[in-house]
């Protein structure tokens, strides 16, 4: 019975990790996440930027997205899916007159289905919004997750007690029935 419990207090740990990780991590920019809405890469922590957009991981991501072809087909918006993706990577940025930054998304963008603006700053821009919004989805059942993981666990911390307790208390009446007898 104690490892039940040793490995249930395991899992509420990792799952508390999850829990935090999220709060300090995503929750800069996914706070004020609105899907649909294009976002900088500037409102998430720099780790969670470092991590979704790493030089050799985006090349893999890139080339995936063109795989699948994500401007062509007509992805809808839903739990895993949101528009903030294909409009980073499917449309010309809006911007190119006005914003001198993203000058380079402007001349690399394309109307050729395979270059499109999956080169763009604004295509990771889109890919990092869309993993903050199924983080920013999935974090309220984890959280419920880690409270019905509580709950039980302290359940079966209180049936361990109480076996534990009955077993005593029924080693105690024998050694006084046999010590009657």
């Amino acid at each position: 019975m104690w490892l039940y419990l040793l490995v249930y207090l395991i899992l509420i740990l990792v799952v508390t990790i999850t829990v935090l990780l999220w709060i300090v991590v995503i929750a800069k920019g996914a706070v004020r996440l609105d899907v649909g809405k294009p976002h900088n890469l500037n409102d998430f922590t720099f780790w969670f930027q470092d991590q979704a957009m790493g030089i050799a991981d985006w090349s893999i991501v890139r080339k995936c997205l063109i795989r699948k072809d994500i401007c062509c087909h007509g992805l809808k918006d839903n739990f895993f899916f949101s528009n903030n993706l294909k409009q980073g990577c499917c449309r010309q940025p809006a911007n190119c007159t006005v914003n001198f930054l993203t000058k380079h998304d402007c001349d690399v963008w394309n109307r050729d289905t395979k270059i499109m603006c999956y080169y763009c700053s604004t295509c990771a821009e889109g890919f990092v919004s869309q993993l903050a919004v199924l983080w920013k989805r999935l974090f309220p059942g984890i959280v419920v997750l880690l409270v019905v993981l509580i709950i039980v666990f302290i359940i079966g911390c209180r049936a361990f007690r109480q076996n534990k307790a009955d077993h005593y208390r029924r080693l105690h009446q024998n050694d006084q029935t046999a010590a009657r007898t």
